[in-house]
């Protein structure tokens, strides 16, 4: 069992605690991970700071490519972000860590024969230029092709903007969780 932690918009995460993830509200755009529900998990090894944290200044700085509306933004401009937090029911053997070295040279070896695929041009909608992430497309590409196992969740340990724009040192942990059904117990995130 995992307790993962993810930022939205305040408008986002009442229609999460009203109707749980849901898959028709993945965006067409592929994260780093492939298409799933996104979120923080707290590890000890990482004192850098909290998935509650990250997820929040997560939400933050993508605000405007989400396109948060206005029922979203305070008087003074500013979005409102909500934390969800959500357990994760899921066997270990249904995980794919890519923080273990296995896994993450089986995927580099794949994303280096496929590389012309990844770097195909490709249409995208608004905000998501930004996003679209080479691994994400190549996760999806080697699933679908059943290059791939499609695991119930994937795990890495990423770096996500807080204070500097760039850093080649992780600061969390993040899960894509790509069968929603295993998750549970959603609710808003409130400091203790």
């Amino acid at each position: 069992m995992l307790i993962g932690f993810h930022g939205t918009s305040y408008q986002n995460a009442k229609e999460i605690l009203r109707h749980g993830f849901t898959e028709d509200h993945f965006p067409d755009w592929t994260s780093d991970l492939g298409r799933g529900a996104y979120g923080y998990i707290a590890v000890p090894e990482m004192p850098f700071a909290t998935p509650t944290h990250i997820a929040a200044e997560y939400a933050r700085l993508k605000a405007d490519m989400h396109g948060y509306g206005q029922a979203d933004r305070r008087a003074s401009g500013n979005p409102r972000i909500s934390v969800v937090e959500f357990r994760v029911d899921v066997a270990d053997e249904d995980i794919c860590d890519f923080n273990n070295p296995e896994q993450y040279r089986t995927l580099i070896g794949l994303k280096r024969r496929f590389e012309a695929f990844i770097h195909a041009e490709r249409t995208f909608t608004s905000g998501a230029a930004y996003r679209d992430n080479e691994d994400g497309i190549l996760i999806e590409y080697l699933i679908r092709k059943r290059l791939m196992r499609d695991y119930h969740l994937m795990v890495m340990d990423t770096y996500t903007p807080l204070f500097a724009k760039m850093s080649n040192f992780a600061n969390g942990r993040e899960i894509c969780v790509r069968h929603i059904g295993l998750i549970s117990k959603v609710d808003l995130y409130r400091r203790k």
